[in-house]
């Protein structure tokens, strides 16, 4: 009997064996349920994971769409760069034109001043002061011109109706007048031009000065040059006062003595 009882033990030890083992593993399945559930309570409990997960998404989204507006303003950039190099490059050119005409111009200007006004003057503004001053006296040399022309009007006009009418006792036969008298007013100064003929043997420069004196005026300076067979002379007065003076009276009485 013993033989065949050994082999129920063993049978009977095996199933006890498989039923530990059963056992055992649906414990473990419990708990694997177990956690499971726990997990998805949990993950129940803290919907903190899924709202990082989406907030992880938008995140990516705004990434993408900031990606995006970097490279247009990356592009806006460059097109602004661009578009200012262009203007540097206008301006640059218009300058250098600008610059080389005002030098054009300039070197034209040193062409026309004489010498003496620009001898030594080499920046810009020395010469155009120069040239400001040679202005003035163009002007003022072509109104003394002028006042010449006038003047030798006005003594060719008295000195024909003298001799038609005769002066200072002088009959309508005398010989014509071989000299004149110009008179130049200035604003301090009065400039007298008497031309006598080459045989004029009666005039007297030293008669005429006296009677400038006599007139009030000094006398600054006086020269004679022969010109084609004539005298001039040329006599420069001191004047305080212009209106003071008798211009005309003075002409007649030094016409007087060249006639």
């Amino acid at each position: 009997m013993l033989p065949f009882q050994k082999p129920c033990m063993l049978s009977f030890q095996n199933s006890t064996i498989i039923d530990v083992d059963q056992n055992q593993n649906n414990d473990e399945d419990n708990i694997l349920m177990d956690y499971g559930d726990a997990s998805s309570e949990v993950g129940t409990l803290n919907p903190s994971n899924n709202q990082r997960k989406g907030g992880r998404g938008r995140g990516r989204g705004r990434g993408s769409s900031s990606t995006i507006n970097s490279a247009a303003c990356s592009s806006n950039t460059i097109s602004a760069t661009n578009g200012d190099q262009q203007r540097k490059i206008i301006h640059r050119e218009i300058e250098r034109q600008r610059r080389q005409e005002m030098s054009n111009l300039y070197g034209s200007l040193r062409s026309t001043l004489p010498h003496d006004y620009i001898k030594g003057k080499k920046s810009t503004s020395d010469q155009l002061e120069e040239a400001v001053n040679y202005i003035k006296d163009l002007k003022k040399n072509l109104k003394e011109l002028k006042d010449k022309r006038d003047y030798l009007k006005t003594s060719i006009e008295s000195t024909s109706s003298r001799h038609k009418g005769g002066v200072g006792g002088l009959s309508g036969n005398s010989t014509p007048c071989p000299g004149s008298v110009v008179m130049f007013p200035r604003r301090d100064r009065l400039d007298i031009e008497i031309n006598v003929g080459y045989e004029k043997d009666g005039f007297s420069l030293s008669i005429a000065l006296q009677v400038i004196l006599d007139e009030g005026l000094g006398i600054a300076s006086y020269t004679s040059t022969k010109v084609d067979y004539r005298f001039v002379h040329n006599i420069v007065c001191e004047v305080s006062n212009m209106a003071c003076i008798d211009i005309d009276g003075l002409q007649q009485r030094l016409i007087v003595l060249v006639c």
